[in-house]
This record gives C-alpha cells, structure tokens and sequence, in this order.
C-alpha cells in the first residue's frame, strides 16, 4: 500500500499486488475525497519480465499489456526498462535498514511513447524494490522512508 500526501495532508491510497515491489501486477487507486474507488487494473498477457538486476549496469525488462479487471479487449500496451546504475548500504536510506542496496534507473512506456522515468533502490536483503522518485511530463514525486517497523 502506498499512500500519497500534499503539505502532510492525505489525500489518496494506492493498492497493489507487484513483482519485488516495481512491477504491479494487480491495483487500485483510492482517492479520499470522492465517493467512489478507481477501477482495480490489472496485467492482461505478461510477454517478457526478466529477473531483476544482480549487479551494476545490467538491465530489467518487463513487457505486457493491462486494463481494468473487467475488461476483455483494447488493452494498454506498456513496457519498462531498468538499469541497475550503483550499489551501497542500505544503511544510507535508512540507518534501520541492512545489507547492500542497488540503485536502479527505469523508463515508463505505453504505446511505445517515454511516459516517464523513475528511481528505485532494490533492497537485496528484503529483495524489494522501493520508489525514490517518479517524474512525468506533468509532475514529479519524491519518496522517502520515515521509518522502518520490525
């Protein structure tokens, strides 16, 4: 679950079911100030998703097309593209956190079009990947981690 905040002010969930955190298999969007949730979406036909990157400078692919949970045609095509750019302890994101840390550089695309780009860090001890930053022609979100429990 991810939830998005404006000046610490809630205003949206987000649910999803993903591959090490970066790929969202299935998802939702809840705004908090309607009525009403987003449809749930997810992946229709998966042709490619390549293991994730054990070492700097190799590459991660994912491949496939998705619409709502009910839909049966016209699906979106979309495809990721991830480099792994660098390595250090996890300890420099959070100092709760152990174990090496990969950075990861990614590229968003739907019908072939860039949509955005994207920042993650795979946690090779927890083997989950978390978002750093995300920007799009519109906009651009930054993540951090306020505290770890457990």
């Amino acid at each position: 679950m991810q939830d998005f905040t404006n000046n610490d002010i809630p205003f949206a969930l987000r649910y999803s079911l993903t591959y090490k955190g970066m790929i969202d298999l299935r998802w939702q969007y809840v705004s908090l100030g309607r009525g009403k949730t987003d449809p749930i979406f997810a992946i229709n036909n998966l042709t490619r998703l390549d293991a994730m990157p054990s070492g700097v400078d190799k590459e991660f692919v994912a491949d496939y097309t998705y619409g709502t949970e009910i839909q049966i045609a016209n699906f979106y095509s979309s495809k990721v593209k991830c480099k792994a750019t660098g390595s250090r302890e996890a300890t420099e994101i959070h100092t709760k956190l152990s174990g090496q840390a990969t950075d990861i550089d990614c590229e968003h695309f739907n019908n072939s079009v860039v949509q955005g780009r994207s920042k993650w860090v795979m946690l090779q001890e927890y083997g989950i990947a978390i978002m750093l930053e995300k920007t799009s022609s519109s906009q651009k979100g930054i993540s951090r981690i306020v505290d770890i429990n457990g």
